[in-house]
């Protein structure tokens, strides 16, 4: 009897420590007792597919530069002096603030009329009567003129080739767009830039700055897909074919692609890579978007 009650209390002091020893583990390492059908679940990735074709149509190929308003006078603004004229023979027809065109009369001078022959606006009239002399005054009037404005810009010497007169530039000024060209090309080099002058197309003030985008070719059948359907691996890009817009396998396919540029699309703006070469007009690709289950997901996000 003694023999089996020692045998029996060994057996009871073991399944004590057991738990305990249980316990212990629970406590400090739980992972251990979760569910490895659940941890599956958990770490489950899912994956979201994104069909498109291959588009075509015309692309622009752009650069955009600053401008600045410049003037062909070097004060900015032109004056007309009248010295030593009779104060009772001459009568100003204009007043500071007033727009003219190239017929308008500025003054009469012996009943005959002074027009400005430019399109300008008059900045500042004076009149100096001169001391010793009765009835004789200078007379200074001062205009901006229009027809002396132009946009001042430099662009890239090693892309001179394709900055030809005749390209359409837009220029953009207080969110409106608006159309010049280019009528004179500089010769001094300078930082790897070459000075260029642009017609003013609306009246603006010398020094205003205006953003120009000069349209250096347009490919009349380019190919284009949206952004994000073209990823990069050391260096190369590369895009997923697939036969349809319901397949599930896809094929990795090397492309070289060109420019990129924005469209707006039903008032979003979507941004598009050119592929020069690796597809064809038409051809499906698709891109596959993986995202983790939420607990794994906040996990993650927890240990960035």
């Amino acid at each position: 009897m003694n023999a089996v009650r020692r045998i029996t209390e060994l057996v009871l002091s073991l399944a004590f420590l057991a738990l305990i020893a249980l316990g212990f583990i629970y406590l400090f390492v739980p992972k251990t007792f979760s569910n490895s059908k659940s941890d599956n679940t958990d770490n489950e990735q899912h994956i979201s597919r994104t069909y498109t074709q291959v588009n075509s149509g015309e692309i622009e190929h752009t650069t955009k530069i600053q401008g600045v308003v410049c003037s062909e006078y070097e004060s900015g603004t032109k004056t007309i002096e009248l010295n030593g004229i009779s104060s009772k023979l001459i009568k100003i027809k204009v007043a500071v603030g007033d727009r003219l065109s190239p017929n308008d009369i500025l003054y009469t001078y012996k009943n005959k009329g002074k027009t400005c022959g430019c399109n300008c606006q008059i900045i500042n009239i004076i009149r100096k009567k001169i001391t010793g002399e009765k009835n004789k005054e200078n007379v200074y009037i001062e205009l901006l003129d229009y027809d002396a404005l132009y946009i001042s810009a430099s662009i890239p010497v090693k892309e001179i080739d394709q900055f030809k007169k005749n390209i359409p530039v837009k220029v953009i000024y207080n969110n409106t767009d608006y159309v010049s060209s280019i009528y004179y090309f500089g010769f001094n080099v300078d930082n790897e830039m070459l000075p260029v002058k642009l017609k003013l197309p609306i009246d603006l003030y010398p020094g205003t700055v205006v953003s120009l985008i000069f349209t250096t070719n347009v490919v009349k059948s380019g190919l284009y897909v949206p952004e994000e359907f073209v990823f990069a691996e050391d260096g190369e890009y590369y895009v997923y074919k697939c036969n349809d817009q319901q397949s599930e396998e896809s094929e990795k396919t090397k492309v070289k692609v060109g420019i990129s540029f924005v469209e707006t699309e039903d008032g979003d703006s979507v941004k598009y890579i050119e592929i020069l070469s690796g597809v064809s007009d038409g051809d499906w690709i698709v891109s596959e978007h993986m995202t983790l289950s939420s607990s794994k997901l906040k996990e993650n996000l927890k240990n960035e």
